[in-house]
């Protein structure tokens, strides 16, 4: 499929190549979801990591010469499976914010730290509005599960309850560079419902030995 730079329109996409509305539409349920994560890109080509119920799956999207293509290593016979529509609408959303965010409602552009109060607040969002069950481990720092409304798991450890930050296993916090992400966000909510974390920090060791890159503090080595 050809289009005009830098990609094509959402109607196009809808029309021309994804082509059916159910799967549009379960595309778009996973990008809501947040299941859907760029893992890495170059000028012309991106590939993503997008959760499914049983299983993750690898999508590439080309770009080169103003032509759309992709694979996805699932087994569906149909030309465009909802994983590559989930990544193809992300795609949509990322040329859009692009083409967008760079200049504020007055004109002057984003700073980094504007950028990252938007994309956090996206997520608490979501950690409100979205579904999830948390199985608690015997220590208040973890290793705890959490169980997605897709019967998804990841395992979450806490880092410091007073600056809110851990460790998720999820695709999204391995790639966002924020240190969180819902799940997380979910996390240190429910713990806090639940236990006297304030208590329990204070009698329970940290089972955890950590150095880390914190990416919003310009990757300085951390412990």
């Amino acid at each position: 499929m050809q289009f005009t730079p830098p990609f094509p329109k959402l109607h196009d996409l809808k029309q021309e190549y994804i082509r059916s509305n159910i799967t549009y539409q379960r595309g778009r349920q996973l990008l809501d979801m947040e299941m859907c994560t760029i893992t890495s890109q170059d000028k012309d080509s991106y590939q993503f990591a997008v959760e499914d119920r049983f299983e993750d799956y690898n999508v590439s999207v080309d770009l080169k010469d103003h032509t759309l293509s992709h694979t996805c290593n699932c087994a569906s016979l149909l030309r465009c499976c909802h994983h590559a529509a989930a990544a193809l609408l992300l795609l949509d959303e990322k040329f859009q914010e692009e083409s967008e965010k760079t200049v504020s409602e007055q004109g002057e552009p984003y700073t980094r730290e504007e950028m990252i109060k938007r994309v956090l607040r996206e997520r608490e969002e979501r950690a409100d509005q979205e579904t999830f069950r948390m199985v608690p481990a015997d220590n208040i720092f973890g290793i705890h599960q959490i169980i997605t409304s897709a019967h998804r798991r990841y395992e979450i450890t806490i880092r410091d309850f007073v600056h809110k930050n851990g460790y998720c296993s999820c695709p999204d916090y391995q790639t966002n560079k924020l240190a969180t992400c819902k799940h997380l966000i979910f996390a240190l909510r429910d713990l806090r419902r639940q236990f006297p974390v304030g208590k329990l920090t204070d009698t329970q060791p940290y089972p955890f030995v950590e150095i880390y890159c914190d990416p919003l503090n310009d990757y300085h080595i951390t412990y």
